[in-house]
Parts: C-alpha cells; structure tokens; sequence
C-alpha cells in the first residue's frame, strides 16, 4: 500500500523540505515562508539532505510504479528529474536546475497517479480449483480476497499443501485460477 503513494509523498515531501531552506531555494522560500516553514532556517544544511533523501525516495516509488503499469516514459522522467536534482544540489548547479528536477519528480508523480485511476479495473475470479499433487482430488474453494493462504489440507487424503517455490499461495500453485492479490498484481499478505 506504502508503495502506491511513495513517489508522491516523496516529491512532494521534497518541495516542502526545499521551501524550508529559502536561503539555498529563494523561489520556494516564499512558499516555505507562506506556510510558517523558514523557522528550520538554521538547519538549511540538513534540509538539502533531506531535499535529496526525498528524492531519493521519489525514485524509488517511481520504479515501484512502473513495475505496476510499464510505462518507460514515465520512469524515465522520474529517474532523470532524481538524478538531475541530486546532481544540481551535489555539483552547485543553479537553483533552476533543482527546480526544473523537482517539476519533473512532481509531473512524474501526477502522471503516475493520472494513469492509475485511469486503468479499466478487472473483475476478480473469486473461485478456483485445487488439484491435490498428492491424490489428484479436486476442491472447488472460493479465494480470500486481502490474504495469499499458504496452507491447505486435502479432504480426500489429508495431505497438508503447501506454496511452490516462487508461489505466494497454494492457488497460485495448485489451483486453476491465481489470487485475488496477484490478479490485481499486488503484494500479497500471506496468512494461513
């Protein structure tokens, strides 16, 4: 769930922490000073490291993001708006630089946001049939929907089955249908 909202949280955690500092980033200094931020100016040097581990942050929810919906522009813009303000903040570049990377983390996030909601959701397949590897009997079961269950007695032969290596739950191993959770692609939570 923390990984849906990271790159947001990120990059917008990293403009707030950069408005605090109106010494180093006088443009967002006035947003910082509108918002009763400026009183960590004597901290200024420890905010262009937070500004840059918010970034840093920002860049990984992107990559989260993509893995979610393949989009290379999108991870490409994040990606390069990180680097471009860690390597403005690190190198001395202008604060127009840093501004432009902090634009782009934004437009980055927005985006990310704007092609999830517009995803057309899937039903979910709530039924599926488990084959007992041990017996062959068939169990017609209906899936949680929150949770992978990774243990499950066989009724014909009270064999105990158990995940595959690389499965998150006995549906995914031994039924017809996967999980809720990986139909939605997202982690599963694993519960007996």
């Amino acid at each position: 769930m923390v990984s849906k909202f990271l790159d947001k949280f990120a990059a917008v955690g990293s403009i707030l922490a950069a408005s605090m500092a109106a010494c180093c980033f006088p443009a967002l200094g006035v947003v910082g000073s509108a918002l009763g931020l400026t009183a960590i100016a004597p901290r200024e040097s420890t905010i262009v490291y937070a500004v840059q581990g918010l970034v840093l942050l920002s860049a990984l929810g992107d990559i989260l993001a993509f893995r979610r919906h393949q989009r290379w522009l999108l991870l490409l813009l994040g990606l390069s708006s990180a680097i471009l303000v860690i390597a403005a903040l690190q190198l001395g570049l202008p604060n127009g630089v840093v501004y432009g990377g902090l634009a782009g983390l934004s437009l980055a996030a927005l985006l990310n946001t704007l092609f999830k909601r517009s995803q057309k959701t899937i039903p979910l397949t709530l039924e599926s049939t488990l084959t007992c590897p041990n017996c062959g009997a068939k169990s017609q079961l209906t899936m949680p929907l929150n949770y992978c269950q990774i243990l499950f007695e066989c009724g014909s032969c009270k064999h105990s089955l158990r995940p595959l290596s690389g499965d998150c739950c006995v549906f995914c191993s031994f039924g017809d249908t996967k999980c809720p959770p990986k139909q939605n692609e997202d982690c599963c939570t694993r519960a007996a």
